[in-house]
């Protein structure tokens, strides 16, 4: 389970499987693993709703997707894999394919995921980026972190609307490999 979130209509979304998932099923199939996706349980009920599964790349026209979270204003935001930007041969490694600054965001709100045809939205103002970011939801806000060798960025992804906006800390030794939630 990659993520947990409750829309204001009581559903609960579940976000299967993160990024190293997702390439591993790229690179091998589903024999080496599942394909990212959601599923929902309906407000009120205590299991999954059986009428409910949502591969991440049927929003994506059968791109490689993952690492849903949830965006305050309903709708929810994943990467995507752009392999026009990624040069994947039979040797590349799960790790290399997390590493190249080829994933590309996309939003789609969540009452549209079950339409047939559903399309998820590319997020255009946002450059393509690796997946080693860290994530972290608070006060209604999504941020990641982002990690480079020479210094570690707080991003603000809360408006996908928008410019990426980043609080940069500067090579002083100080980087983010992780987050916590706070409550």
């Amino acid at each position: 389970i990659r993520g947990i979130y409750r829309t204001a209509s009581g559903e609960v979304y579940v976000s299967s499987n993160g990024s190293s998932t997702a390439i591993l099923n790229r690179l091998g199939g589903e024999e080496l693993a599942t394909a990212p996706g959601l599923l929902r349980v309906l407000d009120g009920e205590r299991g999954y709703d059986p009428d409910f599964y949502v591969p991440l790349s049927d929003l994506v026209g059968g791109r490689t997707g993952s690492d849903v979270l949830p965006l305050p204003d309903g709708r929810i935001i994943f990467s995507v894999l752009d392999e026009e930007l990624a040069d994947i041969t039979d040797a590349t490694s799960p790790l290399d394919v997390c590493q190249l600054d080829a994933w590309r965001y996309y939003t789609i709100d969540l009452d549209e995921t079950e339409a047939p045809g559903a399309t998820a939205t590319q997020v255009t103002a946002w450059p393509p980026k690796d997946c080693l970011s860290s994530f972290i939801e608070f006060e209604e806000r999504l941020f990641f972190v982002d990690q480079r060798e020479d210094s570690g960025a707080l991003v603000d992804f809360s408006n996908p609307d928008q410019p990426l906006a980043a609080l940069t800390v500067p090579a002083t030794g100080v980087f983010f490999r992780s987050v916590a939630r706070m409550r």
